[in-house]
């Protein structure tokens, strides 16, 4: 369904939601041009170690070939935003 939405919609597609370290590589292969997370570092034990794994995770989509243009980023402490 996301897929449809980025592709139907001529306009940037932020995913915000339920977004995990575990779906979210599933999620920017769908084409959005960013993430936006909260509970995905802020809830967790220990926040700065989350932002930093959230990091990894989104720097691995953007080398993954299957991501062609992601858009522009900004870093803010261990976080990065899309």
């Amino acid at each position: 369904m996301l897929e449809k939405v980025v592709r139907e919609i001529p306009l940037p597609i932020i995913a915000i939601g339920g977004l995990t370290l575990e779906n979210i590589p599933r999620v920017m292969q769908a084409g959005v041009y960013g993430v936006a997370v909260i509970s995905a570092v802020c809830c967790q034990k220990d926040p700065r170690k989350a932002a930093r794994n959230l990091r990894k995770v989104l720097e691995s989509a953007v080398m993954s070939e299957r991501i062609k243009d992601i858009g522009e980023f900004a870093l803010i402490g261990e976080s990065m935003i899309y």
